[in-house]
């Protein structure tokens, strides 16, 4: 874990998910996300006190566990408020939303009740909506990110946006293979925003600060239509739920060893089909109570 200054207003805490973070003249900070845990928290916290940056405020980017693990521990040691958009606000005050939804909407195993699925509870002091705003008397905007979790927001300060997961670095597009996106309409969308901007930089959740972004971002981008072209192309004839996802399984060489990694997975190709399906691409059909693709 490592904080980083990118300039004397705003910087970030480089770890497995970047906390950033925006100063006033008095060091009062804005963080953008909260780590995944009480022990990511503590290490962020004391990074910050090193600097003598006083957290005042917490702007969670999206509802995944990962991002508002730890801002339970801000809150009860430093009083800290909590702010997110409207979706994220019902998961981070019930957290178990998440792993349930990971689960298809019924009650999760204990297997899905763990810190990267099963953030603690916080209550959100109030919530944001795109447009510009001040806090602790800095300005800045909140922006519209859909795609990769309902809600998404990214913040941007002196043209420099905390994306949040928009997209993904190279370095976890050889690991992960398949990005994890829940709208494949809005990632498109997203996509095609950042892709038009010309800030300073980017700064995504995971991985350093981009100033030139624009080959990643078309990286992400081809990956993505490369797989919807794949299952147009395996759907030339019926073909089940099961099929398709282990024919895209096979396809980018994703190995499914646990229940996590299954519902990870099968949420990401999911939302692939649901696009496709939306956009007259691809038909159901339902045989001997199974579901059945094929491409119109």
């Amino acid at each position: 874990m490592q904080l980083i200054y990118i300039n004397d207003r705003l910087g970030y805490i480089k770890s497995s998910v970047n906390i950033g973070f925006i100063l006033n003249e008095n060091k009062e900070a804005i963080l953008i996300d909260a780590g995944i845990d009480d022990e990511n928290a503590k290490k962020a916290y004391k990074l910050l006190k090193a600097e003598e940056i006083v957290p005042k405020k917490i702007i969670i980017t999206h509802a995944h566990a990962d991002h508002f693990g730890g801002a339970w521990w801000f809150v009860k040691h430093l009083d800290t408020e909590i702010f997110s958009s409207l979706p994220a606000k019902s998961i981070l005050e019930y957290p178990l939303w998440e792993p349930i939804y990971l689960f298809s909407g019924a009650y999760p195993p204990k297997v899905l009740h763990q810190k990267f699925f099963l953030g603690k509870k916080v209550s959100v002091d109030g919530v944001i909506n795109p447009g510009n705003i001040n806090f602790e008397n800095i300005n800045f905007e909140i922006v519209d990110l859909p795609g990769h979790s309902f809600g998404q927001i990214g913040i941007l300060f002196e043209d420099y946006l905390f994306c949040a997961d928009s997209f993904i670095s190279y370095e976890f597009l050889t690991k992960h293979k398949i990005p994890l996106n829940s709208d494949i309409r809005g990632t498109l969308s997203t996509l095609g925003y950042l892709k038009n901007s010309n800030y300073k930089g980017i700064i995504p959740s995971h991985g350093e600060l981009f100033e030139s972004y624009l080959d990643v971002l078309v990286e992400n981008e081809r990956i993505i239509n490369q797989i919807l072209e794949f299952i147009l192309e395996i759907c030339f004839k019926k073909i089940s739920e099961i099929e398709l996802l282990n024919l895209v399984y096979d396809k980018f060489a994703i190995s499914i060893k646990d229940m996590a990694t299954n519902v990870l997975m099968r949420l990401s190709v999911l939302a692939y089909i649901g696009y496709l399906l939306d956009e007259n691409l691809l038909t159901v059909e339902f045989i001997d109570n199974q579901q059945f693709f094929v491409r119109s």
